[in-house]
Formats: structure tokens, C-alpha cells, sequence
């Protein structure tokens, strides 16, 4: 059973203070020893896939330094991507460079926390070790005209640690989201879906899991219209104290695993994979080492 939790305070200054504190918490010199994996999808087909086994190296507040140890990537042939390939713009749904990063950078978490449209509440609940930990609960209010996501965000009140955070879009409020204009085409998405897991040992505070699933309608100029989606997922497979820095010429800065190809001397991923893959994710897994 959950407690509902009442505070004496605002929420929001409750948990713009964990925030705050998880943020500074980031630990600068562990080294994270990564499974890696991208999917991308063009008119519901799958378009490319790749995974790997990947070091990251904290670089600073915006990006990671990375190397990739083992890698295989393919793409696969259909009609479906041919007007997609001729078109002069590529997209990057997922950025591999800054995910590390962009975890603790927790602005999408900050930005509602700070909308008064979105309506939250805590509870608390023990976990299976018999530790107290409060959860908060969001989703746009009855009158929202622009906000789109609900979700989760479990955190330990006692050492201000945020632990997990899962946002999605909400089903309620579909009707919200609208064409975005960017420089060369305008998108509109259907799916948005985050799992962050944050773990705190022995006084290091690091990043754990990390998977995002997109989806979205893209249009470029008049002619051009592409259903485009995506998916990626972290593992921190070792987490290591260390002040090593990678050798420049193996640092790696492409946004995907694509350019690399097959580069591998072990099947790392027989027991890495653990996401759940619909039918047709699954059958193009099937042909990757074909």
C-alpha cells in the first residue's frame, strides 16, 4: 500500500531542491562501462539498427567523451525508404553523444515541475529492502491547452536523490500536441517515452539505465511526408571510480553507431538485450548478422 505524503510546503520548492541536489551529486569521475543500442524506424519499417559496447568519460555539462569497444550496425532495403534516403535531410531523433549527459541535466523534469498547469501529488512506499521512498505522480490539469506529458519520478527524500524517472505522453491530452517548425521541415509526434534509473553507492551518484522510445510524423517542404521513429537504450553494465581520460584519436563523435559497421570479436549482446521489441523489431533483429 502507498501513503499519500502532505507537506507543509510547496511541492514544487520540494522538488526543485532534489532536483538541485541531484544535479550537484553527478558524479565527475566514474567511468561507465555501457551496453548500447539504436533502432530507427521509416513508415513503421525498420530503417537501421545498431548496438555496442561503449565507455563513457564525463567531459563537461553538455557531452561525454566515448569510445566504442564493440560495435555492429546495418541498414536494411526496402521501397519505403527510397524517398526517404533522396531527401536532403537526415534525422537524429537519438544522439548517442549526450545521453550520459543529458540525464542529469533533468530539464525536461524541471520544466514541469515548474509548470503550475501540470497538477502532482507524493506517496510513499517501502521497497523490497525496507527503505522508505516517496514517489511523485504528474499529469496536466483538466484545463491544459499545451501540456502533453504524465509520469513518475521516484526519489529517496532522505538523501534528496532522484532514483527513477518515467515520463510519457499523455493519453488525455493528445490533442495538445501540434506541428513544431524546425529549419528544414516541421514535426509533429505521436510517442514519447523516457526510463531513466539512477543509482547512488558509496557516496557516487551515476546514471544506470537510460532508454527513450519516439515516434513522429515529419514533413519536408510540401511533398515530403515521412512517419519516423526511434529508440535507444543504455545499460551501465560497470561503473568504475577513475581519473583515466581516452585517447583522442579513439574518442568517438558521430550522433550513431551507423558508420562503424560490424566490429566485434564477441557476441556481447546474447546477454545484454533486455528491452521489449514489437514483431517487426524483432524479425529485423533476426537478420542483423545474416
Amino acid at each position: 500500500m502507498e501513503e499519500m505524503v502532505i507537506l507543509n510546503r510547496s511541492l514544487r520548492e520540494v522538488m526543485n531542491e532534489i532536483i538541485k541536489n541531484s544535479k550537484s551529486k553527478f558524479s565527475k569521475d566514474i567511468k561507465l562501462s555501457t551496453y548500447y543500442r539504436e533502432m530507427m524506424n521509416i513508415n513503421n519499417e525498420v530503417y537501421s539498427y545498431a548496438d555496442g559496447m561503449l565507455d563513457y568519460f564525463y567531459k563537461n555539462k553538455s557531452t561525454s567523451n566515448i569510445t566504442v569497444n564493440e560495435s555492429r550496425a546495418i541498414k536494411f532495403q526496402s521501397k519505403e525508404f527510397e524517398s526517404y534516403e533522396n531527401n536532403p535531410v537526415n534525422f537524429y531523433l537519438l544522439n548517442l553523444q549526450e545521453i550520459v549527459t543529458n540525464a542529469f541535466q533533468f530539464e525536461r523534469l524541471s520544466k514541469i515541475v515548474k509548470n503550475k498547469n501540470y497538477e502532482m501529488y507524493l506517496t510513499l512506499k517501502k521497497n523490497a529492502e525496507g527503505k522508505e521512498l516517496t514517489t511523485l505522480y504528474f499529469e496536466p490539469s483538466e484545463t491544459a491547452k499545451d501540456e502533453i506529458f504524465e509520469g513518475t519520478v521516484v526519489f529517496d527524500d532522505e538523501a534528496k536523490l532522484i532514483l527513477e524517472i518515467n515520463i510519457q505522453l499523455s493519453r488525455k491530452h493528445l490533442k495538445n500536441i501540434k506541428f513544431e517548425d524546425r529549419v528544414l521541415y516541421r514535426i509533429k509526434f505521436s510517442e514519447i517515452r523516457y526510463k531513466q534509473i539512477f543509482n547512488a553507492v558509496d557516496g557516487k551518484y551515476f546514471l544506470v539505465y537510460d532508454t527513450r522510445r519516439v515516434q513522429a510524423m515529419v514533413k519536408v517542404g510540401e511533398r515530403h511526408q515521412y512517419l519516423i521513429g526511434g529508440i535507444h537504450e543504455l545499460i551501465t553494465v560497470n561503473s568504475a571510480v577513475s581519473s583515466e581520460k581516452p585517447k583522442p584519436d579513439l574518442i568517438y563523435y558521430h550522433p550513431t553507431l551507423q558508420p562503424l559497421g560490424k566490429n566485434y570479436t564477441t557476441k556481447y549482446w546474447n546477454d545484454q538485450n533486455v528491452i521489449l521489441l514489437n514483431s517487426k523489431e524483432e524479425q529485423a533483429l533476426g537478420k542483423i548478422n545474416n
